[in-house]
């Protein structure tokens, strides 16, 4: 082409990566609901005590050996009130008192998660909430880095493209912006599971698994397969054809 017909390309430039995740992070919620908020309190305090008695055991090195977890985090005691109406009756009916303490815990041994989940669930007043896959903090940095180089790949190849098609030789970039970087963790989504009696343990277990997707590996023992975590990168970039 001549030298005075400019043309300038503009694109974004967009990548993704699936990587397999590094963590799985697990919600736990210890509620009680009674009409006398003292007892409400109380039952949670006690289930509490014994959620943290199980999450400082796995939290723990054995024999030199990686722990189950790797951390974990906990909410302040929380305390709320509600007095139901009866429409039918048009009264309020006797208050009721919620006492409600979360935990958030970072697993990074996947086997353990299923026997975690199994014992939580046998202490009274104690829930779990899906399960979020994630990646470790250094490897997000790292990835980082190739995400960018490979979104402006991607806008250079585009601009190529294009300018190729209309009879250009090459392209010079003179502007770039990013635009988003996101990270996507994923969930299960199969609802939470609650104390049952022993007797039924058993048969409640699997269909936890049933229900939250669990891969089946013995009579005994239910482990969560991991779900890959996607990392995506976008920017603009503006080229002139010569």
């Amino acid at each position: 082409m001549a030298a005075n017909q400019q043309f300038e390309i503009e694109v974004d430039g967009e990548v993704e990566l699936l990587l397999p995740a590094e963590r799985a992070i697990l919600s736990i919620r210890v509620e009680k609901m009674d009409h006398d908020k003292a007892k409400a309190t109380e039952s949670v305090i006690e289930s509490a005590k014994k959620v943290e008695a199980l999450l400082r055991k796995i939290s723990t090195q054995d024999n030199g050996q990686v722990s189950a977890a790797d951390y974990w985090s906990r909410t302040s005691l929380r305390e709320t009130s509600h007095a139901p109406y009866d429409s039918d009756k048009k009264v309020y009916l006797p208050r009721e008192y919620t006492a409600l303490i979360s935990y958030s815990v970072r697993m990074q041994k996947f086997n353990g998660l299923g026997p975690a989940i199994r014992e939580l669930v046998a202490i009274e007043h104690v829930s779990t909430h899906g399960v979020e896959w994630v990646l470790t903090a250094a490897t997000m940095e790292a990835q980082r880095s190739k995400l960018r180089v490979l979104s402006a790949q991607n806008a250079l190849r585009k601009a190529q493209d294009y300018a190729s098609t209309l009879g250009y030789d090459k392209v010079v970039p003179f502007k770039l912006t990013e635009k988003h970087q996101y990270t996507h963790t994923t969930s299960r989504k199969g609802g939470g599971v609650t104390r049952i009696p022993k007797s039924d343990m058993e048969t409640q277990t699997k269909n936890m698994a049933e229900a939250e997707d669990w891969e089946d590996v013995g009579e005994e023992v239910f482990q969560y397969t991991p779900e890959e975590v996607k990392m995506t990168q976008s920017c603009n970039a503006e080229f002139r054809a010569e």
